[in-house]
């Protein structure tokens, strides 16, 4: 280094340090003029707890003075200034230590309120100097130790302008304007017909997408510092990146989520309520947990089980962990914080490995905004027992393989196809829309070898093989029990009431039947509604498509024209999404375009990379969206498995626009396109179609839809088993010394008639409601509608499986989960119980305080 050099840096470095100590004078002084607490004042009228904040302030800033005055008076240490292996050691060193130190002040500013740590705005704009000088250290010193030590070496070969904004971007730009302006100038899509809950799917924040943009830069300025570094010797240990990130994104994912409370008034997990105060599913959750507890404890004789994949699921955490709700999500969530993961593969396949990591990142954010909002919105995620979110991790798994399939050598069948078959009949048992995924995948077969005909008739059959071995047990299972090949419960399944709702046609839609007429009616209204008014159907369609293309593109939020408070672009304190939000006003449109133009980069960055890719995540999309939109549902959950896509195209846009600025501003381009974070294979090697993964492959799923089959077959049942006698017997005990002792003879005698119900079985789910209390306002629901009586509802376990509800104003009710239940009462559709006996450790009788005139034969 010549000597001019040499006093170039030495200069400048004292300089940096002396920067750095100012810097640390003025945060202290920030600190000091932030509003003193008068209830708080111990010293000087400030707190404690503010002055203890000075010392790692201070201290910092008294390190950067001394090595200053060291550094300025030791000429052993001038000297390792000059030694260039010495320098670039140190100059790795400070990279490193700057990065980090501005990653951790940067991730506390933001998570701060995404996490909710506390409600004291104060203390955060008392920590705000500390983590603000913190972060502008840690910035600083990379750009010291590049421009300094490292002598700024520039690399102008990034990204161009024409790369960026080329003929694709202008083209999927007017694309994107022409539909916010149809929707803008039309209204469609905006509130379609109230058929269902219609509100948009949860957005991200503002300050979600602030901080991901900020990460997004520091790791650039980490890359362009490092890549000014001097090559080193060796290559060293070469590690599985992609399995260690997605082992990484795995535990994040799961410490976040599950850092989060659980529900506390929720409809799908309502307000906990007497005797036990514990949370339990409602509404279709509890369909499916119900469904779930039947399947493992093999009460399930003659039940065609709605959404069977999913139930199985639950049944098999039941088995693991038993009844208690928190043990089933924490499993549960255990088990979904695979999505990330699976996301950032599929980002690693369209853009890059720092897309997809960014992408995981966005959507570890976005579950943890719904599950934050779980108690004022209308949302689906790990924290409710509902089908959407496993459905979202199986749409993500067959993104996935579609993606490698078609990026893969169309001389060698592979895995792909029949992995995707498999995958689609798990998707078809746990969500019926996905159904319309087989045309979808025959489709792109033949388009894919269209000239290859016995190849297109082999992989055609590897995939549907897959999908019949999923399917095959559970409609020959459903077969037998309703004489229809269906894979769902037909009752269940009220397509036809669907379409009625919001249609000029009038049809009578029968509550209840067998299965045969329940198609036989769904299958009545399709025709009808579509024959007596094509083109209105036709708009409906279009206007719920519509809502969900509106849905997906607000989880980039448009809210900084509504005059909304700095704090909520930090964090949910209300469900702003439920509706049409963001207002029409200057700063909203460019928002939008803003929005817009980021997302058509990062569409014509993966065009660039491979345009099949993007065509196939398009098709795929509009596909799904379709299958929702047929039957007049949109938004939120219904679009939910794939709505991600607009979050990866504008995290990919992010990336490419940040790195042309760093490129062109500063002169760093530290990723070129051999980088392992920036590296992208257009083509993927596959192995010819080996039998033993087919197999096993074929084994897990043929297991997948035969669980409740083989369950029924070779597992012994695990509830009671009882006579009438042994429950009448047992009440008749039970009366000895109870309030009804002297009605005793009579409620025997009651139990003992052939016209009433009297079983036993395992109680689960007990909720007590007093008078004039009740879930919503619904007079001819007994069990959850408010009524004028008080009364105990719960659900039996085993033969048979019963939703029961007893009028009692006892509110002194032991009645632990899983205890053996005693049940007598009319066998009535809703069934109202007579007298109950729950067999705890204190074996408890309750007898209705309903008029007990039928008592009488």
């Amino acid at each position: 280094m010549s000597e001019k050099k040499y006093t170039d840096v030495l200069e400048n470095t004292l300089k940096f340090l002396s920067f750095v100590f100012f810097q640390g004078i003025i945060a202290a002084i920030w600190l000091l003029l932030i509003p003193k607490e008068p209830g708080n004042a111990d010293f000087l009228g400030y707190s404690f707890r503010r002055l203890a904040l000075l010392i790692p302030i201070l201290g910092a800033a008294a390190v950067a003075g001394l090595l200053r005055l060291v550094l300025k008076r030791r000429s052993a240490w001038q000297t390792q200034l000059t030694d260039s292996h010495r320098r670039a050691a140190l100059s790795r060193t400070g990279i490193v230590f700057g990065f980090l130190l501005a990653l951790g002040a940067w991730l506390f500013l933001f998570f701060f309120h995404f996490l909710d740590l506390t409600d004291d705005i104060g203390a955060y704009v008392r920590l705000l100097p500390f983590f603000v000088y913190v972060f502008a250290v840690g910035v600083e010193c990379i750009f010291f130790v590049n421009f300094t030590w490292l002598s700024g070496r520039k690399n102008l070969d990034g990204p161009r302008f024409k790369a960026l904004f080329g003929r694709a971007f202008w083209i999927v730009l007017a694309f994107l304007l022409v539909i916010w302006l149809v929707i803008a100038l039309t209204g469609i899509g905006k509130a379609p017909e109230l058929v269902s809950i219609i509100a948009f799917g949860v957005p991200l924040l503002e300050g979600q997408i602030w901080f991901m943009a900020g990460l997004i830069a520091l790791i650039l300025c980490l890359a362009g510092s490092w890549s000014n570094l001097p090559q080193q010797a060796g290559h060293g240990r070469k590690w599985n990146v992609d399995l260690l990130t997605c082992l990484a994104l795995w535990a994040l994912a799961a410490a976040l989520w599950l850092s989060l409370p659980l529900p506390q008034h929720n409809y799908f997990a309502p307000e906990t309520l007497p005797p036990n105060y514990h949370i339990y599913p409602f509404s279709d959750a509890e369909q499916y947990d119900m469904n779930s507890l039947w399947v493992w404890k093999g009460s399930i004789k003659d039940t065609v089980i709605s959404k069977p994949l999913y139930v199985v699921f639950l049944s098999i955490l039941h088995a693991l962990v038993g009844l208690d709700y928190g043990k089933v999500v924490l499993l549960q969530t255990l088990v979904l914080a695979i999505l990330p993961a699976v996301i950032y593969l599929i980002g690693k396949e369209m853009h890059s490995r720092l897309g997809g990591l960014m992408l995981a990142l966005l959507v570890i954010l976005r579950e943890m905004n719904s599950i934050q909002a779980i108690n004022v919105a209308n949302v689906a995620n790990s924290k409710l027992l509902l089908s959407d979110m496993p459905a979202t991790l199986l749409v993500c798994v067959l993104i996935l393989v579609m993606v490698r399939w078609f990026k893969s050598p169309r001389e060698k069948m592979g895995l792909p196809p029949f992995a995707a078959g498999g995958i689609i009949g798990c998707l078809i048992l746990m969500r019926i829309q996905s159904l319309i995924l087989v045309p979808l995948f025959i489709f792109l077969i033949i388009l894919r070898y269209w000239k290859q005909l016995k190849k297109m008739l082999a992989v055609g059959a590897l995939l549907l093989l897959a999908l019949m071995l999923v399917l095959t047990p559970v409609l020959v299972r459903n077969h037998n029990i309703i004489n229809v090949y269906w894979v769902d419960n037909p009752s269940s399944y009220a397509l036809g009431e669907w379409l009625l709702r919001g249609s000029d046609v009038e049809m009578a839609v029968p509550e209840s039947g067998t299965a045969d007429e329940m198609m036989d009616a769904n299958v009545e209204v399709v025709s009808t509604i579509i024959g007596s008014n094509i083109w209105g159907y036709a708009y409906h369609v279009a206007d719920n498509f519509m809502h969900n293309t509106l849905s997906t593109i607000l989880i980039l939020p448009v809210r900084l024209g509504n005059g909304v408070n700095f704090i909520e672009f930090m964090k949910i304190r209300d469900p702003f999404w439920s509706e049409m939000y963001s207002q029409g006003n200057l700063w909203n449109a460019l928002v939008v375009l803003f929005n817009l133009i980021v997302i058509s980069i990062g569409m014509a960055s993966v065009a660039r990379k491979n345009r099949t890719v993007l065509l196939l995540m398009l098709l795929f999309y509009i596909v799904y969206s379709f299958s929702s939109a047929v039957v007049r549902l949109s938004g939120w959950r219904y679009i939910m498995p794939v709505d991600w896509l607009v979050m990866a195209f504008f995290v990919f846009g992010l990336i490419d626009l940040l790195r042309w600025l760093c490129a062109r501003v500063l002169g760093w381009n530290g990723f070129n396109e051999t980088d392992r974070l920036m590296v992208y294979e257009p083509l993927l090697e596959t192995s010819s179609l080996n039998w033993k993964p087919v197999l096993t492959l074929g084994l897990v799923f043929f297991l997948s839809g035969a669980f409740i089959n083989l369950r029924e077959t070779f597992l012994p049942a695990d509830y009671p088993d009882y006579t009438r006698a042994e429950v009448c017997s047992a009440i008749q005990s039970a009366l000895v010394g109870s309030p009804w002792e002297d009605q005793s003879t009579e409620l025997v005698d009651y139990c003992q008639r052939e016209d009433i119900l009297a079983y036993e079985g395992t109680g689960v789910y007990p909720r007590f409601f007093k008078a004039e209390s009740g879930f919503y306002n619904r007079f001819n629901d007994p069990f959850f509608g408010v009524q004028d009586y008080g009364r105990l509802v719960f659900r039996t376990v085993g033969e048979p499986n019963s939703k029961v509800y007893i009028k009692t104003d006892d509110e002194s009710i032991r009645f632990p989960d899983g205890t053996p239940v005693y049940v007598v009462g009319p066998q009535n559709a809703k069934f109202e119980a007579r007298i109950v006996l729950i067999m705890s450790d204190a074996p408890q009788l309750i007898v209705s305080s309903a008029d007990f005139s039928d008592a009488e034969e």
